[in-house]
């Protein structure tokens, strides 16, 4: 939640985590209305950590997601603590969001995505690509498994495959991706 993102980076910061940009007291108010998370890395573990607040923060591509539904949320171990997370399946739309955010400038953002298309853990497809169409990010999902295929060699479900083929701009999207990309 907004209110407690400062006392989670105090806490973080108190344990080494570094943030990448200081932001000086009195401009805090002003920083967590206008973006969506903290950027910390401790570099002597090398863990980075994106402490977010917000799905999209300031590229306002979506309507509010969040406060998300107990079904929304995984329960993982994270160095032997117990931390919950996105499901799957929410996982996955945030990840294609965030590459959008990103113009899929790294291809980090797009292994990230085939990680998950592969991982065998997605319960529903058609439930994805509904979810997507709701939070009117349709186009943005489909770029991401279109791009994990393309550079990881991923096979997506026959479903998937017909509503990439389906929407011609994806095509045009990722021959502009792909360009940046590789040269």
């Amino acid at each position: 939640q907004r209110e407690n993102a400062v006392r989670a980076r105090d806490l973080l910061l108190s344990q080494g985590f570094k943030t990448s940009v200081p932001i000086p007291e009195s401009q805090i108010k002003r920083y967590l209305k206008k973006e969506n998370f903290f950027q910390l890395a401790d570099h002597t573990k090398g863990i980075n950590i994106d402490l977010h607040w917000e799905i999209t923060g300031r590229y306002n591509l979506l309507p509010i997601y969040y406060p998300l539904s107990e079904q929304a949320i995984h329960h993982a171990t994270l160095l032997g603590k117990d931390i919950r997370t996105l499901n799957y399946d929410d996982l996955l739309i945030y990840l294609c969001i965030h590459g959008t955010s990103h113009c899929w400038e790294k291809l980090e953002l797009i292994y990230s995505v085939a990680k998950i298309v592969t991982s065998g853990r997605i319960s529903n497809w058609g439930n994805i690509l509904q979810t997507a169409k709701d939070l009117k990010c349709r186009r943005m999902v489909l770029l991401g498994m279109f791009l994990a295929e393309y550079f990881f060699d991923v096979s997506l479900p026959e479903g998937i495959q017909s509503a990439i083929q389906i929407d011609k701009k994806i095509i045009k999207l990722a021959d502009y991706i792909i360009g940046k990309i590789i040269f």
